[in-house]
């Protein structure tokens, strides 16, 4: 009986380990952010908002930071962060669960219409954020 359980043992070990390095499963996701007004009226047949270059389009994009959040019940903890550019389009793996989501202009939070959003399936995610800037 003693030689089976120190038989046992290094196997039950082997098996909690496995266990444990189980990968969480990953789900992509797609934020296609917009950000405007940029000017009070802009020309119907202009190529870019406002007929802005798109360097110009870039600068105002880059002073823009997303964040996504995990939601562990911690408060909030960082798994992504990056400027945006112009045309902002970001696709990101994340694990299953729920997420909040930040933008920020520099140092002032703005209002993107979506806080938060959960991945419960291994099926993509597309995430529209609309960005008012108040121009009008």
């Amino acid at each position: 009986m003693k030689y089976l359980l120190l038989l046992l043992f290094p196997l039950a070990a082997i098996i909690a380990c496995a266990a444990e390095d189980e990968p969480t499963p990953m789900a992509e996701i797609e934020i296609r952010a917009t950000i405007g007004p940029l000017c009070p009226v802009a020309n119907v047949t202009d190529q870019t908002p406002c007929g802005f270059s798109v360097t110009k389009l870039n600068e105002i994009y880059g002073s823009y930071t997303l964040k996504i959040l995990s939601d562990k019940g911690d408060g909030g903890t960082e798994v992504f962060s990056t400027k945006l550019m112009y045309p902002a389009k970001i696709i990101k793996s994340l694990p299953m669960g729920n997420n909040s989501i930040q933008v920020n202009d520099q140092t002032t939070a703005v209002i993107t219409g979506i806080e938060s959003f959960a991945i419960n399936s291994v099926a993509k995610q597309i995430i529209e954020l609309n960005i008012d800037t108040g121009i009008r």
